[in-house]
């Protein structure tokens, strides 16, 4: 999960598909390198270690767009709205 990855495609694929360039979307191209500097989104890495998006992937993609849908992307916003409503709850009875 990074940029322009599965969770953020499915989203977009969700909320504004016709913003969505299915045509252009291209299979994981990540650059890896070392293990201890791998990342994403949902699990950062034991040390970070700059690197450009140039330097990173090619098409600017970080993660794997080919695996979003719009029902991944409904299932994301479900959650997020569903905790974000209990944040909103808990400080309104303050």
């Amino acid at each position: 999960m990074g940029h322009a990855c599965e969770f953020e495609t499915s989203l977009m694929l969700h909320i504004a598909p016709q913003s969505v360039r299915r045509e252009a979307i291209e299979p994981k191209a990540n650059v890896s390198t070392f293990d201890w500097a791998q990342e994403d989104l949902l699990r950062p890495s034991r040390v970070s270690l700059y690197r450009s998006m140039k330097q990173i992937t090619p098409n600017g993609v970080w993660g794997d767009a080919t695996r979003a849908t719009a029902a991944k992307g409904q299932q994301i916003s479900d959650i997020v709205c569903d905790a974000l409503s209990l944040v909103v709850r808990e400080l309104s009875t303050e």
